[in-house]
């Protein structure tokens, strides 16, 4: 009788178990992360690279290139609540004509005021994309032009989801 019963708890634990795991299966499904997630970083002068904290060295996608770069970026996906591909003729590749929030416009303004001359790094997913220039109008405040560091392919992904990184890491 004993056993009987053991084996009914345990019947009856795995059904339980089986129905917590239908109830929690959607849901991770649902948490996904940032992907074609855009940062764009300082680079430091040599002299300050010395002490390393707050620097990473990031590598491209290939590893044929490598950088050293801020730990924190001066902005990224989490502020740009829109972008647009701008193709170039010249290169093959792809510009982005990115949209940003208050937060950003405040970060474009610091970055602009005071690190007017000093290059800076594009890194997406992580990985060293190589150097950013922006190009802004004064009658488009908050809507900067890179330079065209993208595969027709990426800047398609990264417009498709700027939205969603913006939802996972910006909200004003």
């Amino acid at each position: 009788m004993r056993t009987a019963a053991v084996d009914i708890f345990r019947r009856r634990l795995g059904i339980l178990a089986g129905c917590f795991l239908l109830l929690f299966l959607p849901a991770c499904r649902s948490a996904k992360g940032p992907v074609f997630y855009l940062s764009f970083h300082p680079i430091p002068a040599a002299v300050e690279i010395m002490d390393r904290m707050p620097y990473i060295t990031v590598e491209s996608a290939d590893g044929e290139a490598s950088q050293v770069i801020g730990k924190h970026p001066f902005f990224d996906s989490a502020r740009i609540i829109k972008a647009e591909v701008v193709p170039d003729a010249a290169t093959g590749k792809c510009g982005l004509k990115l949209y940003l929030d208050r937060q950003g416009i405040a970060a474009w303004h610091e970055l602009t005021i005071y690190h007017r001359a000093a290059p800076v790094a594009a890194a997406m997913d992580g990985f060293y994309l190589g150097l950013a220039s922006f190009a802004s109008q004064a009658e488009e405040p908050g809507v900067l032009t890179t330079n065209p560091l993208w595969t027709e392919y990426e800047a398609q992904k990264i417009v498709e989801h700027v939205e969603a990184n913006y939802d996972l890491g910006g909200k004003d």
